[in-house]
């Protein structure tokens, strides 16, 4: 039974998993131990969103939320590991903010009710406010605003970034503060990769460009097999190199985003012009962004771009117009006298952050504790074709491939731990061909249902 140290250290089935803590407590109470009263734990890990989440669903017969109490401040800790794998547990401390759908058990002998949790600092982030002066790169002041206003949140990943400013921070949330420099970072090794994003995962928060994440090498590799996927084994086991086959395989596959033309054009994918004038010169300035033209100065998945390199949508700067005010010399001292430099990230920011929704798919998995969002994963499943040549002819080219974790859900429940992974990507496995490979003959006979 997940909680129980007997097999904490052997997988023994699909699914299996061990919490080794799972507790509230109040401000100044002991840890009440939860692995015996929760029915469901669903934890939330987003590289959009700041903050790890989740909740956990209580079947309480001993009426918590009146004996503890539980009123919105109390601290629940949790510990979770699939059994087999190398490496320390995932864990975190979080705080509850919600009680919700309280629910009177059959007989009134108990109640079933939500805890909704997040991590400390959101609830820190949401009543300090800053109001400072900072000069420098990005990097360095994201690295400061959290060390002197959220010294509990451990920055795992600050990945450096170009330029030097001088920017004063108008009374807002520290998150506001950094997610607004996320929008104006650029790397330092590519500048004009300006994809940054600040999150949180398991393991503590990131400030990274989508370009390293993409360029990482996969952490595992998964196939969609739903024949064999749903296989439950017994106390005894298979064969470890059974069961082994059957971690790693995918029980729900879908297609969430191909492609979206429309979407693609309205957020200036393709191509897009900024004007922007200097208040102080009084002077306009025009650039123009084309993605066939700056694909090659980023980082992505694979070098095969999402769209044919005869598309007419390249180059057509006229699809959507940006304007921005800017201010020479708006500081003298330390800092460039372009403070601002639009025109190296604004245009591209945007085209980059719908590459990265360019191909994205999801996927249930058999649960895996060291899976973190920002991790690359291999995932292939099999064409359509009839099997006649080398099964590695049968891997389906458009949507199989290296992908970047942007979203996990692990959900535990009973004795199942299942993880939905949201995969996204901002290029192509293979690029689009100048042809179809369809045959007219095979095709005619299919369509015309030629099965009678």
């Amino acid at each position: 039974m997940p909680g129980k140290e007997a097999h904490a250290e052997k997988y023994r089935k699909v699914n299996d998993y061990d919490i080794k803590k799972l507790s509230i407590s109040a401000e100044h109470g002991e840890d009440i131990d939860l692995r015996m009263m929760f029915s469901q734990l669903h934890v939330y890990e987003d590289i959009y969103s700041n903050n790890v989440s989740g909740v956990i669903i209580i079947k309480d017969t001993v009426n918590l939320i009146s004996n503890l109490p539980i009123n919105g401040r109390e601290k629940v800790k949790f510990s979770f590991i699939t059994p087999g794998l190398d490496g320390v547990p995932a864990e975190k401390e979080a705080t509850v903010y919600k009680v919700d759908e309280i629910v009177r058990t059959q007989g009134q002998r108990g109640q079933l009710y939500k805890l909704f949790f997040t991590t400390e600092e959101k609830i820190t982030n949401e009543y300090t406010k800053v109001s400072k002066s900072y000069t420098g790169k990005i990097s360095k002041m994201v690295e400061d605003i959290l060390g002197e206003y959220l010294p509990s949140a451990e920055l795992v990943t600050n990945r450096g970034t170009a330029e030097v400013h001088r920017f004063i921070m108008p009374r807002w949330s520290p998150f506001k503060c950094i997610n607004w420099l996320a929008g104006r970072a650029e790397s330092q090794e590519k500048p004009t990769q300006s994809n940054y994003l600040f999150y949180e995962d398991m393991d503590g928060y990131h400030f990274s460009d989508l370009g390293f994440l993409f360029d990482q090498e996969p952490k595992a590799k998964y196939t969609y097999n739903p024949i064999s996927g749903h296989q439950v084994y017994g106390t005894e086991g298979p064969e470890f190199s059974d069961l082994n086959k059957a971690f790693y395989n995918a029980t729900g596959f879908r297609v969430t985003s191909a492609f979206d033309t429309l979407n693609r054009l309205d957020e200036g994918m393709y191509a897009s012009t900024l004007t922007t004038h200097d208040i102080t010169k009084k002077k306009f300035e025009t650039y123009t962004y084309d993605y066939k033209a700056e694909f090659g100065n980023t980082n992505h998945m694979y070098g095969n771009p999402l769209t044919s390199g005869t598309d007419m949508l390249h180059g057509r700067v006229d699809t959507k117009f940006h304007y921005q005010p800017k201010q020479d010399k708006q500081h003298t001292e330390g800092v460039d006298p372009d403070n601002l430099k639009y025109e190296n990230w604004f245009l591209s920011r945007k085209s980059l952050l719908v590459q990265a929704h360019g191909q994205k798919i999801e996927i249930e998995i058999p649960g895996n504790s060291s899976l973190r969002v920002g991790d690359v994963i291999d995932f292939s499943y099999a064409d359509m074709k009839e099997l006649t040549k080398e099964s590695s002819e049968y891997i389906e080219k458009t949507f199989s491939g290296y992908y970047l974790i942007s979203a996990i859900h692990h959900m535990m429940e009973g004795e199942h731990y299942r993880c939905n992974l949201e995969l996204i990507r901002d290029s192509r496995y293979e690029e689009i061909p100048v042809s179809s490979s369809l045959s007219s003959r095979s095709d005619s006979s299919a369509f015309a249902g030629g099965g009678n």
